[in-house]
């Protein structure tokens, strides 16, 4: 009892530390390419050919090109009354809110749904993002508490969902960031809840689930590299080794500050652009995350012209080599 008494309480600190917007931005400075809002992994020379980039690269921009969407709606419920607006993400329209499900009980638990149109603005999907730590009382009655009380609400709110007219028809996918995360693993694995519940995308998830440990190939797993709960295991969330990607590694810093939505949401915007970007055969066309990734106004202060300079320098560099033409000037150095 005591060594099991000691394991939640360093899972409470772990938790505790992590919350939302409490500490500094990166102990500090925000710098590097992966804050710019244009396409720069294209002049990687890493990344030039994913057929020889390696697994770990190919899974890593599919599970981003197969969620981006789902990264994006799971950060939706912490951006409500949250004044780091820099850092807030535009939704696409075709993300389209139900504006009676939303819910932000006095517990801390808060929640929001959407249904997910195609290109033809046909309803495909309902998701449901659950909200991670953003106030004291998801840390007092659940991350910190032997007895946490959002489990009961998810399921709850599941069936709520499952009831809406507009949502019922279609299959539900269960995402969150953080805390959010166990809940939508949560509520894929539990019985009453299971069978509503198609797929469930945990970003930075808590490994806290109050749910069986089972291998679920419906699971999926995207964890930045350098986020301080990748320290701990989460193989009991059951998600299968190829939709888990714990390896997002654009944005180096403290791992209470890589933990952030905004870090993790960010590079898996990136790695979907550059997914689309090959699947168009080098297409300089805009695509759907990069635009939803200039949505966030933090480029703005960060990605100077200086930076975007050197990101076309390197572009011209890599399709010179491309095309065999020598005697071009070497790239500027990555800053």
């Amino acid at each position: 009892m005591g060594k099991m008494l000691a394991r939640i309480a360093v899972l409470g600190l772990s938790v505790l530390l992590v919350g939302c917007g409490i500490l500094p931005a990166n102990w500090g400075k925000l710098e590097g390419r992966a804050w710019c809002d244009v396409r720069y992994l294209d002049t990687n020379p890493k990344y030039q050919n994913p057929a020889t980039a390696g697994d770990a690269f190919r899974k890593r921009i599919k599970l981003s090109e197969e969620g981006y969407i789902y990264a994006v709606a799971a950060v939706m419920p912490l951006q409500q009354d949250n004044d780091e607006t820099d850092f807030h993400f535009t939704k696409p329209n075709r993300l389209k809110e139900v504006f009676e499900l939303r819910r932000n009980l006095r517990n801390g638990f808060d929640a929001m749904t959407f249904i997910l149109h195609d290109k033809d603005d046909t309803p495909v999907q309902t998701i449901i993002s659950f909200g991670g730590s953003n106030q004291k009382r998801d840390y007092f009655l659940h991350n910190l508490w032997l007895f946490p009380v959002h489990f009961e609400d998810a399921r709850q709110y599941v069936l709520d969902v499952a009831a809406n007219d507009k949502t019922k028809n279609l299959p539900f996918i269960a995402v969150g960031v953080s805390l959010g995360g166990g809940l939508a693993v949560h509520v894929r694995k539990q019985e009453s809840t299971r069978k509503f519940i198609t797929q469930a995308w945990a970003f930075n998830p808590s490994p806290r689930i109050d749910a069986n440990h089972l291998l679920d190939d419906q699971v999926y797993l995207l964890a930045n590299e350098y986020e301080i709960l990748n320290k701990l295991t989460r193989d009991h969330l059951g998600a299968t080794a190829e939709h888990t990607a714990t390896d997002f590694h654009l944005i180096v810093s403290s791992s209470i500050y890589a933990h952030y939505r905004w870090v993790l949401t960010r590079q898996i915007l990136h790695f979907a652009d550059l997914s689309l970007y090959f699947k168009a055969n080098r297409s300089p066309a805009l695509t759907e995350p990069m635009q939803i990734l200039q949505t966030q106004k933090i480029s703005e202060r960060v990605c100077t012209p200086r930076l975007k300079d050197a990101i076309e320098t390197d572009r011209r560099q890599r399709e010179a080599e491309r095309r065999g033409i020598p005697n071009i000037p070497p790239p500027i150095q990555n800053l």
